[in-house]
This record gives structure tokens, C-alpha cells and sequence, in this order.
């Protein structure tokens, strides 16, 4: 198998094979899907005095990786994309099954995450076009022509704002193969200073950094879809300022610190404390709520402990030894696959 090592580590285990030390291997292996090859990230042991490589069940190679390079390379939709072409209609799983002429249960496979085949995964993806979803919605009954009919011709128009921070519309190993979630990106950063404190735009940069790459790493897939250049200072979210200064309820304050001028930005209170939570989506510190799941959240969470007692140079040192920062040219955007070598969480 073809394979490029991205980093080598001792870890304190010993090998199944001797007993003798082991290193830990961050690489980046080529897999075949469908006839096609692509690199996919793998972690693995080697034992140092055989040579032998050996894993463990949580070190499989990222087959999500594999999946998702092949919907982009073939403009197949992903699980999100295929669920929300389907509300837009207003059409539940066996009227959009019937629509399409899919069998079964076929349908409901790809929502949860099957990679449809070339031409039904372009046949969903065309649905977007609400003429084309006409045709095949005539074909399918009255009752779901007039749902599709009713349902608006355009999709909702995106911020400004979001179109300078997602300037790609689609899940990118940029963007660790999430679509963009600005208003997941906004509730990232009122998490993150709300446990934080007042906190510097560089020190909030290597949270944030953090919070999507560990989420990659954990759960496949990013917070926000946002994408990080390796900048002077560490790891940032591309048009971080844009970011930070257009979220409601946060705010900054300049300071001067030894004849330099400085900033850190808070996050206010909601002024709302009978709002309702619930508990599986949302979480409360005083009066504000936050729209994140528990999987976010357990992030985010390990995160903090890990940064909070971080001074903003202690941070930029910590992101300057994670390979993501210091294999990249500088002002480059760096791929999620780095996420496997996080260091600091």
C-alpha cells in the first residue's frame, strides 16, 4: 500500500509482537473506492524492534475521508445535502423514493450516509433545479406535484457576511467535509468566551482551530465548515475579524499593553432566562443558551480545559507544534486530515 508519513511518535505502550517500545504513525495511506484511488488519513503502530505495523480498532483509515472525496469529485451530495433538498419539497422518504423511481429502502440508505451510486446520487442532486423536480414530481401523483409546485423556486439567499467565510458552498477537505454553518460558527465563539473570559482575537483563533479539528478527529466532520490558514501567529480561521465582530451578543475592548494596542472580545448575556432548553440541542450558563449538540458540546468542553489557562503566547507556542501549523506554508489553508496529529487536545 502506498503510504506518506506525516508524523512519527514514541508512545509509552509495548508492542504486542516483542513487549520491546512502539511509535505511533500519522500517514496518509492511498485506498481504491469504486476503481478510483484517493488518499485517505490512517494512524497506526509500528514496533521498533520488528518493523511490523499493527492497529487498533480506533485507528482504522478514515473510510468517511475516502467517501467524501468521492462525492466532491463526482458533485455527489452529501447526507446533509440530500436530506434538505428532500424538506425543501416538503416530501417525506416514500414520496421522494416514489419520485425518483429508487427501490425501497434505497433512499433511506443515503440519508443516513450510503454513497449512492453515479447516477442516482446525480439524479438527487439535480433536484435542486425546481423544474427538473417538477418533471419527475408529475410522473409521481398529484399529491406530490403540488407539494413540489408550492415549494419555493430559490433556495434562502446567504448572508454577505457568510459568503466571504464560505466562499466554497460545499463540503471541501478544507472545510472537513461540512457544509457551511455560520450560525454554528457564531454559537462556537459565544460558547467558547462565555467559558473563556475576555479573551484575545489569537488565543480565540487557536480555540476555534482546536474546536473543529478536534470535532473532525472525533466525530468526522467539523463544527462551522470553516476554513484555517497557517498564519504567523498559529492556526486561524480564514477573515477571522469578519467573523468575530458581526455575532450578536459579542463584543470588544481595545486596550494598550506596552505601547502596543491590543484586543479581546466577550460574549454578553441574552437577558433571557426563561427560555426554554432543550437539553439534547441546547446549553444554558446563565441566561445564555447555545444551539450546539451534545457531540459539540464535549468538544468544545474539552477544548477550554485544555486552552483556558493558557496564556495568548503559551497558545500560539502550543499551535506552532501541532504538524498542521508547522507542515504548511505559511498563509495556506490547512486540511482537516491534520487533525489526526493534534498534539494540545
Amino acid at each position: 500500500m502506498e503510504r506518506k508519513i506525516i508524523l512519527e511518535r514514541e508512545v509509552g505502550i509495548e508492542s504486542p509482537i516483542t513487549g520491546g517500545p512502539v511509535k505511533e504513525v500519522f500517514a496518509l495511506e492511498k485506498h481504491d473506492f469504486r476503481g478510483e484511488e484517493y488518499w485517505v488519513r490512517a494512524i497506526f503502530y509500528s514496533c521498533l524492534d520488528t518493523g511490523e505495523n499493527f492497529t487498533t480498532l480506533g485507528q482504522d483509515p478514515a473510510l468517511d475521508d475516502l467517501y467524501a472525496q468521492y462525492r466532491i469529485k463526482h458533485g455527489l451530495p452529501f447526507p446533509e445535502e440530500i436530506i434538505a433538498i428532500r424538506k425543501r419539497y416538503g416530501l417525506t422518504q416514500q414520496e421522494i423514493t416514489k419520485m425518483l423511481g429508487f427501490g425501497a429502502n434505497q433512499y433511506g440508505q443515503y440519508e443516513k450516509g450510503q454513497v449512492p451510486s453515479l447516477s442516482n446520487g446525480l439524479m438527487i442532486a439535480a433536484l435542486k433545479d425546481k423544474s427538473f423536480a417538477l418533471k419527475l414530481a408529475k410522473e409521481a401523483g398529484e399529491q406530490i406535484y403540488k407539494k413540489v409546485l408550492s415549494a419555493p423556486d430559490e433556495d434562502v439567499k446567504v448572508d454577505p457576511i457568510e459568503e466571504v467565510l464560505y466562499p466554497v458552498p460545499h463540503p471541501t477537505i478544507y472545510s472537513g467535509f461540512t457544509s457551511p454553518k455560520w450560525e454554528k460558527a457564531k454559537e462556537m465563539v459565544r460558547y467558547l468566551l462565555a467559558h473563556l473570559g475576555p479573551t484575545t482575537p489569537t488565543k480565540l483563533n487557536k480555540a476555534m482551530f482546536y474546536a473543529d479539528f478536534t470535532a473532525y478527529r472525533d466525530n468526522h466532520a467539523s463544527i462551522s465548515g470553516l476554513t484555517y490558514n497557517a498564519l504567523t501567529f498559529g492556526p486561524c480561521p480564514a477573515n477571522y475579524t469578519l467573523l468575530y465582530e458581526n455575532i450578536p451578543g459579542v463584543g470588544y475592548e481595545d486596550y494598550w499593553a506596552h505601547g502596543v494596542l491590543g484586543r479581546k472580545y466577550s460574549v454578553s448575556s441574552n437577558n433571557d432566562p426563561t427560555a426554554a432548553i432543550d437539553k439534547n440541542e441546547s446549553k444554558a450558563i446563565g441566561s445564555t443558551h447555545f444551539n450546539l449538540n451534545e457531540k459539540e458540546l464535549q468538544v468544545l468542553d474539552k477544548v477550554i480545559e485544555a486552552i483556558k489557562d493558557l496564556s495568548t503566547q503559551e497558545a500560539v507556542e502550543a499551535s506552532h507544534q501541532e504538524p498542521a501549523w508547522s507542515q504548511q506554508p505559511l498563509n495556506s489553508p490547512i486540511p482537516y486530515h491534520y487533525a489526526s496529529t493534534l498534539r494540545l487536545v
